[in-house]
């Protein structure tokens, strides 16, 4: 095909809703919601998978220098990195003389943020026979961050996220969600799991509903209520229960006696020991409660906080599962605090934290 995907990522400038944060106060998250992982992938990683797909060969990709890390390994050379949002729109317009000058006709521009499912070829039978400068593709609730339009076209930038009259407006009928909210997310997550849409699960089904990701480890006596996705190498502790509509994203920890049900838990976030997190999305420190419409920020690691990649520890090699389906019956765990170990408060127990606080629990 003679075409060429531009994957905006947290763009403030060309669509200004990509960026914005899912926790209230975050005036510039660490992270757009585009770049974690949901269900084991994220947004940018499915989008481009779906223009692969489709038969697009070249994907480029938009994003400022501080989501480096936050970018997937196989996308990160086809980069074009900016220093500031306020640059978006000039790197637009030479990704777009470029390709021109490669002989490609028509460019995609997405804004990375509303999960769209597609048909490339409708989108683009339709750009073609209209004969428009440029085509957006709209929803129900209305213009979508996705454009259509011709290589090496000056000021077309100038248009995205505006009106345009000249432009052309695609309806499109397959399944969108714009991800505007956090209850919005959490509609998401219910429909993938209930098949309602394309955002599967990435990992292997062990059982009606329960999704693991690779080198997920749970311990023996957790519990697993369907339908749940457990991501790549988190870790679930003794008694710690995942129930219903719930996923624990990569490299995460439930801590002992903790229940997570109907709730978010994002990547690389440790949930410490004896707690219960319902209709809830948690990143690192920060919690936001759907239930109560409050969003709080915990500076206790011992209760929830990031958990930074080089800090993290071995796991027990002794690991189990314990897994039951919705329709069986199951107690919760006895959430009475265990005896406090001797090493509470030492050194050993501060650097282990990120890990666990009672490492009776799990081995």
């Amino acid at each position: 095909m003679s075409e060429t995907a531009i994957l905006v990522v947290g763009s403030q400038s060309l669509f200004p809703s990509t960026c914005e944060s899912l926790f209230p106060g975050d005036s510039q998250p660490e992270a757009p919601l585009a770049c974690l992982d949901i269900l084991g992938a994220s947004l940018l990683e499915r989008t481009a998978e779906r223009f692969e797909r489709s038969g697009v060969s070249r994907i480029r990709v938009v994003a400022e220098n501080r989501l480096a890390r936050f970018i997937p390994w196989r996308l990160r050379k086809r980069i074009s990195w900016l220093a500031s949002p306020a640059d978006e729109a000039e790197a637009v317009d030479r990704i777009s003389h470029e390709e021109a000058r490669r002989g490609i006709k028509t460019l995609l521009l997405v804004g990375v943020g509303p999960y769209v499912e597609f048909e490339l070829a409708e989108i683009l039978h339709f750009h073609h026979t209209q004969r428009a400068v440029s085509t957006v593709v709209c929803d129900r609730e209305g213009a979508l961050p996705f454009w259509v339009f011709s290589a090496g076209d000056a000021s077309r930038s100038a248009l995205f996220g505006g009106s345009d009259s000249a432009a052309a407006s695609f309806p499109l009928n397959g399944y969108t969600n714009r991800l505007a909210d956090p209850a919005q997310l959490r509609r998401l997550i219910a429909d993938a799991f209930e098949g309602r849409c394309g955002f599967g699960p990435r990992g292997r089904q062990i059982q009606s509903g329960i999704w693991l990701g690779d080198g997920a480890r749970i311990h023996r006596d957790a519990q697993l209520i369907a339908p749940v996705y457990i991501g790549t190498k988190a870790r679930l502790h003794a008694s710690a229960v995942v129930a219903q509509f719930s996923h624990v994203e990569c490299r995460s920890v439930v801590g002992y006696g903790s229940v997570v049900e109907r709730s978010s838990v994002f990547p690389y976030t440790h949930v410490g020991r004896g707690l219960e997190v319902f209709n809830a999305l948690v990143d690192g420190g920060k919690l936001l409660s759907l239930h109560r419409n409050v969003a709080v920020e915990v500076n206790d690691a011992t209760i929830l906080s990031k958990i930074e990649p080089w800090r993290l520890m071995r796991f027990s090699r002794r690991p189990g599962r314990g897994a039951a389906t919705a329709g069986e019956v199951m107690g919760r765990p006895n959430l009475t605090p265990a005896p406090v170990p001797v090493y509470v408060g030492s050194s050993k127990e501060r650097h282990a934290q990120w890990e666990t606080c009672n490492r009776e629990a799990v081995t």
